[in-house]
């Protein structure tokens, strides 16, 4: 895809320090939300792994520090804990955190198979005993790892074709359902005619009313300070449209432009090409029909790694291999999780 920064190379070699050598056994090939994987350490020997530099075990101990006794017994013996089915469970879950072995890996996983394409959807923390109140990670593992089975896996390149043939799927079971009638008829009064070619070399912006115009795509970004080019009122389009050279353009747009491409997109709306930008008339009106705009889009690239248009998002992801565990699966074979900072995304992106 078209980027300007190269890939670099993701180690994907599992954190397995002196206090990490045991793996984690869990009892199930596939979630039965929720899953509890204990750790087998006691607080002195956690202490000690976290004191060594640990990253895993320095989150456990920085919140196991930190854990309030009277709110765990409000949220598991007063109320109703979400993450305990019932209140037998929520007794064992209290005597366990209050034991000398308080450490687990929580996964609140989901398996939605009820629709054409069985997904994993995870949010997943580590518990020093004090339940959800503790910080949460994502976990997640690498594709051809045998921990797949058990947490959502994803490529370390996001550039791949098992991704573009992953949202052509998504794309296919969603027009299956049908258009609404103003998906129909609604059209954003101008799109970027971004043709049908990899390799062509220019777009155009264009007035939507009396031109033919198919379903479109929009961006969804961060400006990040000002944009290096915008519509205005000395570019309005001709009836030939304004035409751009790719290269005038930050590299957030043009690997939204090549990935559409690829995805069989001709059209995508951006605001700050298909708004002028200094008409405050023009503008405040299609601020307006935003809403609709994105609502009757077929598509909605969030370029949500980027803190600005300059950056792109196609490149590789972050190497959390610093935060890996082992997990000893059931059917003998060992798989690895990768942990980082919970934030709420899709897996899938």
């Amino acid at each position: 895809m078209v980027t300007a920064m190269a890939p670099t190379s993701i180690s994907t070699e599992t954190h397995i320090c002196k206090h990490c050598q045991v793996p984690l056994k869990a009892e199930y090939a596939h979630p039965q939300p929720p899953l509890r994987i204990p750790f087998p350490h006691n607080i002195k020997e956690a202490t000690v792994a976290a004191q060594d530099g640990c990253p895993i075990f320095k989150e456990l101990v920085s919140a196991y520090s930190h854990r309030s006794l009277w709110k765990l017994i409000r949220s598991h013996l007063l109320s109703k804990c979400k993450c305990c089915k019932g209140p037998l469970k929520r007794l064992h879950y209290v005597l366990g955190s209050l034991s000398s072995q308080p450490f687990q890996l929580l996964f609140l996983v989901h398996l939605y198979d009820s629709g054409p394409e069985p997904m994993l959807d995870s949010l997943v923390h580590l518990d020093c005993g004090n339940g959800p109140i503790n910080p949460r990670f994502n976990v997640y593992t690498y594709n051809g790892n045998n921990a797949a089975s058990l947490v959502p896996s994803l490529d370390t390149e996001v550039d791949t074709p098992s991704t573009i043939e992953a949202v052509r799927g998504w794309l296919q079971n969603c027009r299956c359902t049908g258009k609404s009638s103003e998906q129909k008829t609604f059209k954003p009064t101008r799109l970027l005619d971004i043709g049908g070619k990899e390799d062509q070399d220019h777009v155009t912006v264009i007035e939507t009313l009396g031109n033919a115009t198919s379903s479109y795509a929009c961006l969804s970004y961060c400006w990040g300070g000002s944009q290096p080019v915008t519509n205005s009122i000395l570019r309005k389009p001709s009836s030939d449209g304004w035409v751009i050279p790719l290269y005038e353009l930050p590299e957030t747009f043009k690997e939204s432009i090549y990935t559409l491409r690829r995805l069989g997109f001709q059209y995508i709306w951006i605001d700050s090409l298909c708004i002028i930008q200094d008409d405050l008339d023009d503008k405040g009106r299609e601020i307006c029909q935003m809403p609709h705009i994105y609502k009757n889009s077929q598509l909605t690239l969030c370029a949500s790694t980027a803190r600005s248009c300059d950056l792109g998002f196609l490149q590789p992801r972050p190497d959390h291999s610093e935060n890996q565990l082992q997990l000893s699966m059931p059917n003998g074979k060992f798989g690895t999780s990768v942990s980082k900072d919970y934030s709420s995304y899709s897996s899938y992106s």
